[in-house]
């Protein structure tokens, strides 16, 4: 059985890497972002790349984070 039949929903956390490699594979039905103003090691996402790929659902603004929903762009 494959896994999208036996699981609705998968959680999958990690860090710009990790998750650029499902983007760049299309591995990924639903991303969610939140973005905040703040330094972090310089492992940031391929923002063309992921804008190649997926598309901008919705984002939403809530005191200083925005928190974003992206889709495949197919």
């Amino acid at each position: 059985m494959k896994t999208k039949e036996k699981y609705h929903s998968i959680l999958v956390e990690g860090g710009a890497n990790f998750l650029m490699e499902l983007i760049s594979a299309l591995a990924i039905d639903e991303l969610l972002i939140t973005r905040v103003e703040r330094s972090g090691d310089e492992n940031f996402f391929d923002e063309e790349l992921l804008s190649t790929n997926y598309r901008l659902n919705s984002s939403n603004e809530i005191d200083d984070a925005i928190f974003e929903n992206w889709v495949p762009a197919h």
